[in-house]
C-alpha cells in the first residue's frame, strides 16, 4: 500500500499542490490524469524523490519514508520513467540498463554477467526482444522507452512511475506497451500512469485520480467511470463536444498540388490539397507521414517532381520561402525545434511576426517594439489557447511540456497564412488544450485556410478532418473521407506496402 497524505508544494508564489492525499493499492495501475499544470508531474516528483514536498508525508507498506533524493527514493522501491529519456546515447542498452549497477570482475566491468542480467530481467518482464548490442541513439524512440523501463526494473522496484510513457511512440507500439505494464502488475509492482489520452487509462488503469489546480478532485475505480467524469473533473466544466463540428465546408479550389513528388522518404507522390480543408495525413512511423509535411513546409527539399502553389509552380529552398508564401509548418519535435527555452513566454510568441513588414507593434521608421502592443498581442494568443501562466515574462522552460507546446502552437497559428502544417500537434497536451486547439484549427479552416494535419492518434484524424491520406513506404496507399474513413480502414491501409 503507497499512501501520499497531505502533500502541498510551493514554488515561489505559485502553490502547485494543495493537500493532496492518494492512497493506491499494490500491484495497480494508479492513472493520473488532469489538465497541464494541474500538479499531476509535481506530485509524481514528490514520490519520486526529485521535489521534497512543503508538508505531508509519504507512507510505504505501513511507515513513513523520507523521500530526500532520487537515490533515496531508489532505495524504498520506487523508480521512475520520466517523460523525457534519461539514457546515454553513445552506450549500448546493455550499459543504460545497468547504469550505476555495474557487475565488476576484478577491476574491471564483467560484459558477460552485465548482458545475462539484462537479458534475465527483460525475459521475466515479458518484453520483445531487443538488440541490447547497439548504441541507444541508433534505435526507435519506442526501443527506447522500452529500455528506458528495463533500466527501471534493473532496481528491482516495488512502486514504477510512468509520467506519459506514450506520448513519444506510435499507436501500434503502445499496445506493446500496455502488455508489458499488466505484465508488471501481475508480478505485483505498482504503476503511476500518466496519460492524456483518456482511452489509454481505460484500457489498463484500474482506479483513476484527478487534480486541477493542484488538487484532487475525484478518485474513483475505473468501473464507475466514463470519460465524461473524468474530463468534468478536469476541466471543471463540462465538455459537450471534443471534436467541434465545422461551420463551413471545405471548398474545391485547389490550394497547394504535389505531382510526382519525391525526397529521401517520398517516392512519387501526387497529392491535391483544397482551400479551407484539413486534410489528415496517417501511417506507421517511417511511413513519410513527416516528411511530407516537411516538404509542403519548405523544411525539405523536393528532388524532383513539382509543387504548385494557386496553380503557379513554386519550390521552397528553405522554410523562410514557405512563410513568405503563408505556408508555416509546426513541428513534431518542439522542444528542440519550436521556441527558445530561456526567453520569455511573450518573447516567443511574438518572435515570429517581427520579422513581417506589418508586424503590428513596430514603429514604422527605426523599428522599435511597442512593448505595451506587443503584450496585448502576445495575451490575446495566452487567452485564445488557454495557456496557464502567471506572468508573460516567465520562461518557456519553466512551463510544463503541454504548455511548452501550447506556446508553439500559438506563435504560429496567429502566424499561418493559407496553409497551416500540423506535425502531431497534440503530443503532450492535455485534454481540455486539445479541445482548445481543435476549436481553433476548425475557426482558421472555415476561414479559408488548409489545415495539413498529420497525427499518430486515429481518433483525431477520424475527428477532425476532411479527407484522410495514409502513406506507407514513401506512397499514398489510400485516400478515405465519409463513411469510408474508419479507424478499421486507417489500419488496414497502414498495413498495406
Amino acid at each position: 500500500m503507497l499512501k501520499l497524505e497531505d502533500i502541498t508544494k510551493s514554488f515561489g508564489a505559485t502553490q502547485a499542490l494543495k493537500g493532496v492525499t492518494l492512497e493506491v493499492d499494490s500491484g495497480t495501475i494508479q492513472a493520473i490524469a488532469g489538465e497541464n499544470g494541474s500538479g499531476k508531474s509535481t506530485l509524481m516528483k514528490v514520490l519520486a524523490g526529485v521535489h521534497q514536498p512543503d508538508s505531508g508525508r509519504v507512507i510505504l507498506d505501513g511507515k513513513q519514508v523520507e523521500l530526500s533524493s532520487p537515490i533515496i527514493a531508489n532505495q524504498h522501491g520506487i523508480a521512475t520513467v520520466f517523460q523525457e529519456l534519461s539514457l546515454f546515447p553513445h552506450l549500448s542498452g546493455y550499459a543504460n540498463i545497468m547504469i550505476g549497477r555495474e557487475k565488476t570482475k576484478g577491476p574491471f566491468l564483467d560484459k558477460t554477467a552485465i548482458r545475462r542480467k539484462s537479458d534475465s530481467i527483460m525475459a521475466q518482464a515479458g518484453f520483445p526482444k531487443l538488440n541490447l548490442s547497439l548504441p541507444i541513439g541508433s534505435l526507435p524512440t519506442a526501443s527506447q522507452q522500452l529500455i528506458e523501463i528495463l533500466k527501471c526494473l534493473a532496481k528491482d522496484p516495488q512502486v514504477m512511475i510512468l509520467d506519459e510513457p506514450t506520448a513519444a511512440i506510435r499507436q501500434e507500439e503502445v499496445s506493446q506497451l500496455f502488455e508489458i505494464m499488466l505484465n508488471l502488475k501481475s508480478k505485483g509492482i505498482t504503476i503511476l500512469f500518466i496519460s492524456h489520452h483518456l482511452e489509454e487509462v481505460f484500457e489498463v488503469a484500474d482506479q483513476v485520480a484527478v487534480l486541477r489546480d493542484g488538487e484532487q478532485v475525484l478518485s474513483e475505480k475505473i468501473q464507475n467511470l466514463d470519460e465524461a467524469k473524468i474530463v468534468n473533473a478536469m476541466l471543471g466544466r463540462r465538455l459537450d463536444q471534443f471534436y467541434p463540428k465545422r461551420k463551413k465546408t471545405s471548398g474545391n479550389q485547389v490550394l497547394l498540388e504535389l505531382r510526382s513528388a519525391c525526397t529521401d522518404e517520398l517516392d512519387g507522390v501526387d497529392l491535391k490539397i483544397y482551400q479551407g480543408e484539413i486534410l489528415g495525413v496517417g501511417g506507421v512511423v517511417g511511413s513519410g507521414q513527416s516528411s511530407l509535411a516537411e516538404l509542403i513546409a519548405g523544411v525539405l527539399p523536393l528532388k524532383s517532381g513539382q509543387m504548385f502553389l494557386h496553380n503557379n509552380p513554386v519550390r521552397f529552398r528553405h522554410v523562410q520561402d514557405a512563410i513568405a508564401k503563408g505556408v508555416v509548418y509546426i513541428p513534431e519535435d518542439r522542444r528542440l525545434e519550436g521556441f527558445l527555452p530561456n526567453l520569455s513566454i511573450k518573447t516567443n510568441l511574438s518572435l515570429p511576426i517581427i520579422a513581417k513588414k506589418d508586424c503590428p507593434f513596430l514603429t514604422k521608421v527605426v523599428k522599435f517594439i511597442k512593448r505595451n502592443k506587443e503584450e496585448n498581442y502576445a495575451q490575446e494568443i495566452v487567452k485564445r489557447l488557454r495557456i496557464k501562466t502567471s506572468t508573460l515574462k516567465a520562461p518557456v522552460a519553466s512551463l510544463s511540456g503541454g504548455t511548452q507546446q501550447k506556446v508553439v502552437v500559438g506563435k504560429w497559428i496567429q502566424m499561418a497564412g493559407i496553409c497551416l502544417v500540423l506535425n502531431d500537434p497534440t503530443k503532450g497536451i492535455d485534454v481540455g488544450s486539445k479541445a482548445d486547439l481543435f476549436e481553433s484549427i476548425n475557426e482558421l479552416a472555415d476561414l479559408g485556410m488548409s489545415i495539413v494535419f498529420v497525427s499518430s492518434h486515429n481518433p483525431e484524424l477520424l475527428g477532425m478532418c476532411d479527407r484522410i491520406v495514409v502513406l506507407s513506404r514513401g506512397k499514398i496507399v489510400s485516400e478515405l473521407q465519409g463513411e469510408q474513413a474508419t479507424e478499421e480502414a486507417i489500419i488496414s491501409a497502414m498495413a498495406l506496402k
